[in-house]
């Protein structure tokens, strides 16, 4: 049902019934980012419940009212331990993140950086951290070449996610650090593909990074309607899409006969 006012719109988010509002979605991301609005949006990306889809959709309605207020709540959700959460919720934080660093770079590297930090040397945090790297390739990377270093020379077991990364950013005074590291870290075969680091690190000597790294999910993803329904899979045109997000049906059973 397509929403008439805002706090019908609100009920509709607040309170799911097992379908996702894309009306109530589509109502707030063409509305005017209010007061009222942007707390609704810090709110459910602060109080995460994975028995409901509420943080998922104020994510969505985020994509279209990029605040610096969202940002912090985005990365405490990944490096706080015991979040009980959802891929795909992991996934449109993701993006959204990556989203806001391509509007506030510093501001999202400023959260990030402590964060990141205070993760590595907890070896318990079991969190969500990695999804922080995504945000490197839209920053000034040579302004946060020291702090990538930085971390390449603390005393702790880096992640070869967080190697993995650096080494797409091509940046050329990395390579001896990185080197270092792949040279130093103890990581175990059986965990850990060290002949992929190794076989990008080479790729890195011979610049072939950062042009040919993977593409992020900012990139990549489809417009979120048809993310949602997976439209290419099921084969999805755009009028069909259009269609489905205006009826009550569940993403799961969207088909195409």
């Amino acid at each position: 049902m397509k929403p008439k006012f805002l706090e019908e719109t609100f009920r509709q988010l607040d309170h799911p019934v097992g379908y996702f509002p894309f009306t109530a979605v589509e109502y707030l991301q063409k509305h005017r980012l209010t007061k009222e609005l942007e707390d609704k949006i810090v709110f459910a990306l602060t109080h995460v419940d994975n028995t409901s889809g509420t943080a998922d959709y104020y994510a969505f309605v985020a994509e279209e009212h990029l605040s610096k207020k969202f940002i912090e709540p985005i990365v405490n959700h990944f490096t706080k331990k015991g979040v009980q959460t959802y891929e795909h919720l992991e996934e449109e934080l993701n993006y959204l993140l990556q989203k806001l660093a391509t509007k506030y770079p510093d501001v999202v590297m400023e959260k990030v950086m402590p964060a990141l930090e205070k993760v590595f040397y907890d070896e318990d945090n079991q969190t969500f951290w990695p999804y922080l790297f995504e945000v490197f390739q839209f920053v000034d990377k040579r302004k946060y070449t020291p702090w990538f270093i930085k971390v390449m020379k603390m005393t702790f077991e880096l992640d070869d996610t967080f190697l993995d990364r650096i080494i797409y950013l091509g940046i050329p005074e990395t390579i001896p650090h990185i080197r270092k590291v792949l040279d130093s870290n103890n990581w175990n075969p059986d965990d850990i593909n060290i002949e992929k680091l190794e076989q990008n690190y080479t790729k890195l000597v011979n610049g072939k990074f950062p042009q040919n790294a993977p593409k992020p999910s900012l990139l990549t993803r489809d417009k979120w309607k048809h993310y949602l329904m997976d439209a290419e899979r099921h084969k999805l045109s755009d009028k069909e899409v259009e269609a489905l997000s205006r009826i009550p049906t569940p993403v799961y059973i969207i088909e195409k006969s």
